[in-house]
């Protein structure tokens, strides 16, 4: 994932929903947690590894994953 910050698109370790608000914890040190909108987020792909590959996708095919934290949803934030 990557999210839009002072005009450049920077890589987001994880993005979560708290209190209706939308937080990115950004790759960067420079830049920690930062409220952002959704428009200003955008899917980062990866190649496929063969543990991706087990019903449909073949290796080196472009994927973008969804995932969540199961200690933030015990939390009750939210990661997207």
């Amino acid at each position: 994932m990557e999210a839009f910050n002072h005009g450049a698109w920077w890589g987001a370790r994880s993005v979560r929903i708290q209190e209706g608000r939308v937080i990115v914890d950004f790759d960067n040190q420079n830049l920690c947690s930062q409220e952002t909108s959704l428009d200003k987020l955008r899917w980062r792909s990866r190649k496929a590894t063969p543990s991706d590959c087990g019903y449909f996708l073949k290796p080196g095919v472009e994927v973008a994953v969804l995932s969540s934290s199961p200690s933030a949803i015990s939390k009750g934030d939210h990661n997207l």
